[in-house]
């Protein structure tokens, strides 16, 4: 899977900004390469959630592992927004 070069990452990076992001994309890395794909299937799978009108939240390993309490209430706090 690539990524298609129409997408914006930046929305308002120069133009010789972009240039250079696709020209190191050409080039990656296998890590570079596995990371994109994941990236790619995470956008499309969050355009997915989005499209039921399903809210995606994300928390860093370093919150749940060190913040399980605030993750929780965080949780709690979207769940009931999305209800009212």
């Amino acid at each position: 899977m690539s990524i298609d070069d129409n997408v914006s990452m930046f929305y308002d990076a120069k133009p010789h900004i972009s240039e250079k992001t696709k020209m190191l994309r050409k080039n990656m890395s296998m890590a570079e390469e596995i990371l994109w794909e994941q990236q790619d299937y995470d956008i499309g799978r969050e355009g997915e959630l989005e499209s039921w009108s399903i809210e995606v939240i994300r928390f860093t390993n370093e919150e749940i592992e060190n913040n399980i309490i605030q993750v929780i209430k965080e949780i709690e706090q979207v769940c009931k927004e999305c209800q009212s």
